[in-house]
């Protein structure tokens, strides 16, 4: 069981798939200190995986619904155990999360489409809050004013130019 900070904890509504079927919720809260979004599946240790803001993004990037894949991301687990989690993405039916590892669960978690935004908009207010370097905002362009109507010049083709004589000078 993970601790949820007090700026984010959410909880997404999903469907363990498996040996047994039942509705459990993926857990999304931070470490602020360790700069890490925590995702746990299950409400146990065994399914906690953390996560670097760069991994979180990726996870993100890679929820497309439109090509059928499998993507890996490297985590980390209690006790800075190496883990690795999985998503599967389904077209048309959501995607699968699950976390590999040592004494990691053998199971994976079914979120559909229509709670994928619940999950999208944890991540990125999880990136928000751990991220020491965040990305710069949109910056919007300065307004122009009209300046007159624009004058068109056309380019003197090097054939028409007129040839003139040039003098060389060798040295100053």
């Amino acid at each position: 069981m993970i601790y949820p900070d007090a700026e984010l904890f959410s909880l997404i509504p999903a469907d363990l798939r498996g040996r047994r079927r039942s509705s459990q919720r993926i857990a999304i809260t931070v470490d602020r200190s360790a700069h890490r979004v925590l995702l746990e599946l299950g409400f146990s240790s065994a399914g906690l995986a953390a996560l670097n803001p760069t991994t979180t993004r990726s996870l993100i990037d890679n929820i497309d619904l439109r090509q059928p894949g499998e993507t890996r991301l490297r985590a980390l687990g209690p006790g800075l155990a190496p883990r690795v989690v999985v998503l599967t993405v389904y077209p048309g039916v959501g995607i699968d999360l699950a976390v590999l590892g040592e004494r990691a669960p053998r199971d994976a978690w079914r979120i559909g489409l229509d709670r994928l935004p619940r999950l999208v908009i944890a991540l990125v207010d999880a990136i928000n809050l751990v991220d020491p370097y965040p990305l710069p905002t949109g910056v919007e362009p300065l307004p122009t004013t009209p300046t007159g109507p624009i004058e068109f010049r056309r380019r003197i083709e090097p054939s028409r130019r007129a040839r003139q004589p040039r003098i060389l000078r060798a040295g100053r």
